[in-house]
């Protein structure tokens, strides 16, 4: 009961090793509630992730929660769950999981929108007193007049008189009967919409009230374990196959795309593939009072959808049919879709799943949107479905040795010309014209339609005014531009300077320059057309598995498993930043040594589990390479891979507090 203090443990969104224990004489206040508390001289906002604990601090230091931010809708167990995966197994903080979920500008819209909530609850309350007001002052003067009717019923007069009397006090008192029983709302005399029609136990049609749910209800039951299903085809083929199983299914649809622009076009097609149904984009370009909307209109769907599975009936048959009968949502959108308040989730589509842009490299916290969607289908009880074209290897390793179901998809089979041209031999031959071989003007010219020519460089000017020199036809874009091309419209496709791809000494430098040839082979057009790449490492070997139609993962899976690099290893890179030369070089220096102490044994060897590389700096060409290292640990893929990686976490800590050095180091998870 109220007056007896409680102890709540609460996530704010702070770098906090630990969750702050707060204490509060509310009895109401439950796991997922909002409230605002004082923390480093601020007050901020934070989530309850624990009721009724016992402090292992004095009772005099804990402080009292600032408020309780009723206004603010909760975050759910499904949210909380997927908060304590990322802070577990990205290695970072369930506050920095809070503010990526929950960034400033989504909880001022949540607050802007509870402050325009209250301000017009206040009118609506007003309004309905001074309309009992007006209904009391009438109410009275029709008691008065009624009263005087009584007063003269009690004298002599004619019958006639008598019958008008009675007539006019019946009246008097329908009027006041009716001002009695009018609804003391004003929302209840609005037209309110008949509640959708479920089917009963019976066989007949009731209507779904706003009933509330008991708890086993309110999220969805994990159905046990689904394998994930990984597509292999085409965009448009994999879109064939998309449609059936968001017709099909029986819930909430997340669709996951790598990028805006892509998540733009899946929205409309999806809109236009399903016009019965709630399509709901949710992009970080859209507004916040737009993305709050969405989060609304996600978060109401728990509360419709299942208070209409509750009305149905308690057979599974029922609540099966009825899951059918109920047009569910369909949300699309890039990683940040993820932290949606979901409920009745039944499938989830991760498209392009190779796309390294599902990474999050910076801010904290760094997770990967693929194998966290995977991870949020499996809190939900729904089923993962990944699609490429080019599958990872992670994912392409987890269909061979059986983790995920697998769908090669049959397509018409096409004829498309590859064409590699060694630039060395061309320059000796002199068969160069700047940028462009002969050859490859050539193929330009003999093209029966549109060519396209497509540079590794950002920076296109210098190409564009060569092409318009030799081939005017032509037209030129940068690989960003390329993403969103339409190569069905061009009989050649040419990419040039790929000696780039495969520059750096990243590890995974060969899958993504194979997965991007590969790519951009399946996207040109029908029989007939022509992939032309220019190159100065015809030997290189994915030029090679190119040719032979070899995939990424057959041509590369020897050599991974013989240096133990994912996916038969997990990596963290300990990232240290420094704008002082010399404090980086020493303090990488000696984080490395700190690491390797730490683990002993356990580091020394080829086959060992825990491989210590570094410190490691980046390409000169990147902006950040004077001021970076990396410490990379590759970890053995067993049942001690999290207790190894939380003793890295720990290290780094004990690192930071005694060299106090806090504020350089980062830890990333599984990068890319």
């Amino acid at each position: 009961m109220d007056g007896e203090i409680r102890y709540i443990q609460v996530v704010v969104p702070l770098k906090l090793s630990w969750n702050p224990v707060y204490s509060t004489v509310d009895a109401g206040i439950a796991v997922g509630d909002r409230v605002k508390v004082r923390i480093t001289g601020r007050t901020v906002d934070a989530v309850v992730v624990a009721t009724d604990v016992v402090p292992d601090i004095d009772a005099s230091r804990i402080q009292p929660i600032y408020e309780r931010a009723n206004a603010l809708p909760k975050v759910t167990e499904g949210e909380l769950r997927l908060w304590k995966f990322i802070s577990d197994y990205y290695l970072c903080t369930m506050g920095e999981v809070f503010k990526g979920a929950y960034p400033g500008g989504r909880i001022e819209s949540e607050e802007a929108a509870a402050a325009s909530r209250q301000r017009k609850e206040a009118i609506r309350q007003k309004r309905e007193a001074e309309a009992q007001a007006r209904r009391n002052r009438a109410t009275a003067r029709l008691e008065e007049r009624a009263s005087r009717k009584r007063a003269l019923l009690e004298g002599r007069h004619s019958q006639a008189v008598v019958e008008r009397l009675e007539s006019e006090l019946r009246d008097l008192q329908r009027q006041i009967e009716e001002l009695r029983t009018l609804p003391t709302s004003i929302e209840a005399t609005k037209d309110t919409p008949a509640s959708p029609a479920i089917p009963s136990s019976s066989g007949e049609s009731v209507p779904a009230e706003s009933t509330g749910l008991p708890a086993s209800e309110k999220s969805p039951a994990p159905q046990g374990p689904k394998r994930p299903l990984l597509i292999q085809g085409s965009a448009s083929a994999r879109r064939e196959v998309y449609a059936r199983m968001i017709g099909e299914a029986q819930g909430n649809v997340l669709f996951l795309c790598p990028e805006i622009s892509q998540a733009e076009d899946a929205a409309k097609w999806l809109s236009d593939a399903f016009p019965g149904r709630e399509v709901l984009p949710y992009l970080t370009t859209d507004t916040p009072a737009r993305r709050r909307k969405t989060a609304e209109a996600v978060r109401s769907s728990q509360l419709t959808t299942g208070s209409q599975i509750l009305e149905a009936a308690k057979e599974p048959q029922v609540r099966q049919a009825t899951r059918a009968a109920i047009p569910h949502q369909v949300i699309v959108g890039t990683r940040a879709a993820l932290f949606l308040p979901f409920a009745e989730l039944s499938l989830v589509i991760i498209d392009e799943e190779q796309d390294p842009s599902y990474k999050q490299d910076s801010p904290s916290p760094r997770y990967h949107g693929r194998d966290t969607a995977i991870m949020l289908a499996g809190i939900h009880g729904a089923a993962a479905v990944l699609g490429s074209a080019t599958p990872s290897m992670e994912s392409m390793h987890n269909a061979r040795t059986g983790r995920y179901r697998t769908e090669t998809l049959s397509e018409t089979s096409r004829t498309v010309e590859l064409e590699i041209v060694d630039t060395t031999a061309e320059k000796r031959k002199r068969g160069m014209v700047g940028q462009l071989s002969r050859k490859l003007i050539a193929a330009v010219g003999q093209a029966g339609g549109r060519s396209l020519v497509i540079t590794s460089w950002n920076d296109t000017s210098q190409l564009r005014a060569e092409a318009a020199a030799s081939i005017p036809t032509a037209e030129v874009c940068n690989m960003r531009e390329a993403r969103t091309v339409d190569f069905g419209m061009y009989s050649l496709i040419a990419l040039i300077q790929a000696d780039t791809i495969l520059g750096g000494d990243d590890f995974r430098t060969d899958e993504k320059a194979l997965q991007l040839f590969d790519r951009y082979r399946l996207r040109c057009s029908a029989d007939g057309g022509k992939f032309l790449i220019q190159t100065s490492r015809s030997d290189h070997q994915v030029f090679k598995g190119l040719q032979e139609g070899t995939s990424a993962y057959d041509l590369l899976v020897g050599e991974r498993e013989m240096f133990g690099y994912p996916p038969f290893s997990r990596i963290v890179d300990v990232i240290i930043r420094d704008e002082s030369d010399r404090r980086l070089e020493y303090m990488s220096g000696e984080l490395l040594r700190t690491l390797a102490a730490a683990f002993g044994d356990d580091a020394v060897g080829l086959q060992a589990p825990v491989r210590i590389l570094g410190p490691l700096k980046p390409e000169d060409w990147k902006e950040d390479a004077a001021t970076r290292r990396t410490v990379r640990l590759l970890l053995k893929k067993d049942r001690q891979l999290q207790g190894r990686k939380e003793h890295i976490r720990m290290c780094v800590a004990a690192f930071e507090k005694d060299r106090k050095y806090t504020g350089h180091i980062v830890l990333d998870a599984d990068p890319i």
